[in-house]
């Protein structure tokens, strides 16, 4: 098994010291047996999400370890000691700060020491990945919203937690959520998920009787069809609403899924035949 890193820095935030809760980073990784992070005190705090496996931390003193649903912190000023003591560690990674950050920790009734939260929130942690890139105020204020949605699903107290890892339900909430992102693809998604495409692809199958593949350019062609039938858009932005680069392949698809012509669809908005710009 390969180990797996993907980290997204946004180490901006004491330009805005305006914004009160502000976050600074954010990671997804899946690692081996053996496998040592570095021994180092951070002035931030950071929240650990387990997927998958087994992580060790050291907590003030204490050894503890991270199961499959729980989550669990490193505060500001806490040396952070972590490693794999199984045969694997899949995890997620978010690090915040700002005058507020420990306040608000504090006032959701967060630990340090693992706690059940519940299955791992991927499709947020990808919306974050992507907003997270603006290093505007706005697109930090974005990213730090999105971060506090974490922060409160991670609040709460799931007393059974997922022990199982499950690709395809997660690659499923990814796509319902980021279909109209034309960059999204079954190889960018298993990317995502730290997971071999063809193993994603089994698993999704197995699981919903249909490829992800197919799966998600049916959520594309359904979200056509409705701005089709219930908006005036141009078929250039309807196309590239529903997560198609390429209007004509659009139109195609449209096609072969409904049996009828876009401009069909494009005469009963507007009487006239509309022209593919």
């Amino acid at each position: 098994m390969k180990t797996f890193r993907e980290m997204v820095h946004c180490c901006l935030t004491a330009e805005y010291p305006d914004i009160p809760f502000r976050v600074r980073s954010t990671g997804h990784y899946k690692v081996t047996r053996g496998y040592r992070d570095w021994v180092v005190r951070r002035e931030f705090m950071e929240l650990y999400w387990c997927l998958e496996g087994e992580g060790q931390f050291i907590i003030d003193g204490k050894t503890v370890r991270l199961h499959p649903g729980e989550v669990c912190f490193y505060t500001s000023g806490d040396v952070h000691r972590i490693s794999c003591p199984g045969e694997v560690f899949h995890y997620r990674w978010m690090a915040f700060d700002g005058a507020a950050a420990a306040a608000i920790w504090q006032g959701l009734h967060l630990t340090k020491t693992p706690h059940a939260a519940g299955c791992c929130p991927d499709e947020i942690f990808v919306q974050l990945g992507n907003e997270i890139l603006d290093y505007s105020p706005d697109g930090l204020r974005r990213a730090s919203a999105t971060a506090f949605r974490i922060l409160m699903q991670a609040a709460g107290h799931t007393p059974s937690p997922p022990r199982r890892y499950d690709y395809g339900s997660q690659a499923r909430r990814i796509i319902d959520t980021q279909y109209s992102d034309p960059q999204i693809n079954i190889g960018a998604i298993a990317d995502t998920l730290g997971v071999d495409r063809s193993q994603l692809s089994r698993n999704f199958h197995a699981r919903y009787g249909v490829s992800p593949v197919q799966y998600l350019i049916n959520c594309r062609i359904q979200h056509g069809l409705a701005l089709l039938e219930n908006s005036r858009l141009q078929i250039k932005e309807i196309a590239a609403r529903s997560g198609f680069n390429d209007p004509n392949y659009f139109s195609k698809a449209i096609k072969k899924y409904s049996g009828n012509a876009i401009r069909e669809f494009s005469s009963r908005r507007t009487g006239t035949a509309a022209v593919i710009s």
